[in-house]
């Protein structure tokens, strides 16, 4: 197993155990299991990326989004003094805020760089700038989670298939098979 598939595979099933926490209110460990499945693939990702993920910003990017998912993950194991409030802890307000700025510029770091590349790269990273800028937009839709897990497991899949031939052919290569 090449070790794109493997860093595809742990995003997707941290894509699936996020969504599946999300719908069913399942506790935090469940959580914070999907970020550490997220982190460890968008790490292995960012080092080993095959030839669509293989640019300089989308690696930067994939580094930074493992970087901020696993920060949460040490917000999440920070000693908390009995009877206090999380907000009174600095050291789990400073990984809180260094996990969500780390996330946030990885995703957009990284969906500007799908963005700028060729074919099935170029529609996910379109997922993924659509969820960010509906994420932010103060509209009433409720897509912009959906276009970001979309966007996600679409790096999944461009990792799975590493440098293999497309989906789907091009018309001018279908037509000419016909004949």
């Amino acid at each position: 197993m090449r070790w794109g598939q493997i860093g595809g595979l742990l995003i997707i099933g941290g894509g699936l155990l996020f969504s599946a926490a999300v719908v069913t209110s399942a506790p935090r460990v469940v959580t914070f299991a999907s970020f550490v499945l997220l982190g460890s693939g968008a790490g292995v990702l960012s080092f080993f990326g095959p030839r669509p993920l293989h640019g300089r910003g989308i690696r930067i990017g994939l580094g930074a989004i493992a970087s901020g998912l696993l920060s949460f993950l040490v917000m999440a194991n920070v000693p908390i003094s009995a009877g206090s409030n999380e907000l009174q802890s600095w050291p789990w307000v400073i990984s809180a805020l260094v996990g969500l700025v780390a996330t946030i510029l990885g995703f957009l770091v990284s969906a500007i760089g799908l963005v700028r590349t060729t074919g099935p790269a170029r529609a996910v990273g379109s997922l993924l700038v659509a969820g960010l800028v509906l994420q932010v937009l103060p509209v009433p839709l409720k897509v912009a989670p959906i276009l970001l897990v979309l966007g996600v497991l679409g790096i999944a899949v461009l990792a799975i298939r590493g440098e293999r031939r497309p989906l789907m052919p091009r018309p001018e290569e279908g037509s000419a098979a016909r004949e």
